[in-house]
């Protein structure tokens, strides 16, 4: 059974159903982040998890729409392989890059430079796709952005010599040009009649192939791995697979402009992950960060009503 049907079987009203996708997005792509907290303290093998992760997640994607891929892909158009090639490979450039970014430059820095990529989609989108630009939109965008800052802002960083280190600089432009093309494919496909399930399961197998190529370069410490860091793989494969089918079926719905999504979703992200750390691993929020929560709360309204 599709998991859009799944949806509507609990969610019968439809733009109930069109806010529950942004909801699932939300919390899945929050998820991730628990999930890299947990994989790090525990010392776990980051590189082989997150190659087992792609490879669930494609086998998971496959399972719920097997009938459907195995009809369109033979018949699917160069335009969408060569999509779903750049965003497959990109997605596990990205996971590499946060994870080293992370060691070398901190959290602080590495989370601020992901989620401030969210203004090049929007930006895109509000361009390439003429969206409606009014006062509310553009008051949200700005407010949003001051509260991913405020949010993750760290006054006690340690390693602030390296704040103009080029990798945090390389995800930016990644994780927004990944945004870019993922909206442009979603268009294009929603066009063609391609599922959310099928393209979602295409990018993670491109992404599984991308991993295997990447593990084949690493050394044998590096290979190594034992039951947890499966574990962890497994449950990374399935929070990643609903991360990027719930986000494409936002984007679907056309509940909001996808500026709007974007925008929501990156905010209420960056929110979720701080108040998790906080709760989850007892670190603590500042005045500021409290401040960039509060500014979140009013970027989302702002947004949602314009």
């Amino acid at each position: 059974m599709q998991v859009s049907l799944l949806v509507d079987l609990f969610f019968l009203n439809n733009n109930r159903k069109k806010m529950i996708y942004i909801l699932f997005s939300i919390l899945s792509s929050t998820s991730l982040f628990v999930i890299f907290k947990l994989a790090n303290k525990l010392n776990l093998n980051i590189k082989i998890i997150i190659v087992l992760n792609y490879l669930i997640a494609s086998l998971l994607g496959y399972l719920l729409s097997y009938d459907e891929f195995n009809k369109i892909i033979t018949t699917i158009s160069i335009t969408n392989l060569i999509s779903a090639f750049l965003i497959g490979t990109l997605f596990i450039i990205n996971f590499v890059l946060i994870d080293v970014s992370t060691k070398k430059t901190g959290i602080a820095i590495t989370t601020v430079m992901a989620k401030m990529s969210v203004i090049i989609p929007i930006i895109f989108t509000l361009i390439y796709y003429s969206e409606n630009i009014n006062l509310l939109k553009i008051l949200g965008i700005i407010t949003a952005l001051l509260a991913i800052l405020l949010t993750v802002y760290n006054s006690n960083n340690e390693n602030k010599k390296n704040k103009l280190s080029v990798i945090p600089l390389i995800l930016f432009a990644g994780m927004g040009a990944t945004d870019i093309i993922i909206k442009f494919s979603q268009a294009s496909n929603k066009q063609a009649g391609i599922s959310s399930e099928v393209f979602t399961t295409l990018l993670f197998i491109v992404s599984f192939i991308s991993g295997i190529f990447w593990y084949v370069t690493l050394s044998k410490k590096q290979k190594k791995f034992n039951k947890i860091d499966i574990i962890y793989g497994i449950i990374l494969g399935l929070i990643n697979f609903g991360s990027i089918y719930f986000f494409i079926s936002a984007l679907n719905t056309e509940i909001f402009s996808s500026s709007v999504i974007f925008g929501i979703n990156h905010t209420s992200v960056v929110v979720a992950s701080v108040l998790l750390g906080s709760i989850l691993f007892k670190e603590g929020l500042s005045k500021i960060n409290i401040l960039g929560i509060i500014f979140s709360i009013i970027s989302i309204i702002l947004l949602t009503q314009s």
